[in-house]
C-alpha cells in the first residue's frame, strides 16, 4: 500500500470519526432538551388538583396487582395469608 493511499484513508477515517462525535454531540443535546421539557412537564402535573390522590389510588393498584400476580404464580406473600387457611 502507497503512502499515499494510507494518508488518505487516515484522513477519510478522522474525518468520519469528526462526524459520528457531532452526531452524538446532536444526540446527547436533544436528549438534554427532552429531559428538560419532561421535568417541566412532570412539574406542571404535580400542582393540578387531586394529583396526590391519583397517585395515592395508583400506587394500591400495583400494590393490587403484585399480589394477585404472585398469588396467580403461587406465591402467595400476603400478610394474612394463614388467617385464610
Amino acid at each position: 500500500m502507497k503512502e499515499s493511499e494510507i494518508i488518505r484513508k487516515f484522513a477519510e477515517s478522522k474525518n468520519q470519526i469528526l462526524q459520528n462525535n457531532k452526531l452524538l454531540q446532536s444526540v446527547i443535546q436533544d436528549f438534554q432538551d427532552l429531559q428538560q421539557t419532561f421535568a417541566g412537564f412532570i412539574s406542571v402535573i404535580r400542582r393540578l388538583p387531586g394529583y396526590d390522590d391519583v397517585i395515592k389510588e395508583m400506587v394500591a393498584e400495583r400494590a393490587q396487582a403484585e399480589d394477585d400476580k404472585n398469588y396467580n404464580d403461587g406465591l402467595d406473600l400476603r400478610e394474612d395469608k394463614d388467617a385464610s387457611n
